[in-house]
């Protein structure tokens, strides 16, 4: 118990003011809701499978919606920070290798991000379930693209440092995410994986977010 006027522990406090900076982002938001979504999917799809018994599975399923529901509203808009890497690459004058498949990356991850939004809104607005359908399907193909792309990337940075293991963290995640995007049938349906893609999400976002506390130092 903390006397009166006691000072409190400058780690606790230190803490307390990463964890403020955290949750002041909008992307480690979208990180930890992604995190329990998937890690309620996860156990969800164990107590399909008969290997645990939860109660309440029904409402568990009713939250995972609505997280995702959540990830929608935190995540719209996210397509202009593509249209910010657009812009930069025009500004520049750039012609190297890396700044065309940041161009590129930034191309693709726009359209995702545009048409995910455009899905939510479809959806909601209860309009025409098979045009939802469809911009979904397009979303995710665009994402994959850029998954192409950002992994390449990533990959020449790591030949130049391959010693940074920040940079192979971030391969990792990206891989994460590209199991993810395969998983959910999208672009390949005879992979569909719920299994893979609440495992693959789940790593992704734990991986993203230990990112995200490391910069709030």
């Amino acid at each position: 118990r903390r006397v009166h006027g006691e000072i409190p522990d400058p780690s606790v406090m230190a803490t307390l003011d990463r964890l403020i900076r955290l949750c002041d982002s909008a992307d480690s938001k979208d990180k930890i809701t992604k995190a329990v979504q998937y890690g309620l999917k996860l156990l969800v799809i164990a107590h399909l499978t008969q290997r645990i018994q939860i109660k309440h599975s029904d409402k568990a399923q009713l939250y995972i919606r609505t997280l995702s529901d959540a990830r929608k509203v935190i995540r719209t808009f996210l397509w202009l920070k593509g249209l910010r890497t657009i812009r930069d690459y025009i500004k520049s004058g750039d012609t190297s290798l890396n700044s065309q498949l940041d161009l590129l990356s930034g191309i693709f991850g726009t359209c995702s991000d545009l048409l995910d939004d455009s899905t939510w809104i479809v959806k909601k607005g209860e309009w025409d379930n098979s045009l939802a359908g469809r911009i979904s399907l397009y979303a995710e193909r665009a994402w994959m693209l850029s998954l192409w792309v950002d992994i390449p990337i990533t990959l020449i940075a790591l030949s130049k440092t391959p010693d940074d293991v920040e940079k192979r963290l971030e391969l990792i995640k990206q891989l994460c995410d590209l199991v993810q995007c395969t998983c959910q049938g999208g672009c390949f349906p005879s992979l569909e994986s719920d299994v893979g893609a609440a495992i693959s999400g789940l790593l992704s976002a734990l991986l993203g977010l230990r990112k995200n506390w490391r910069k709030t130092q």
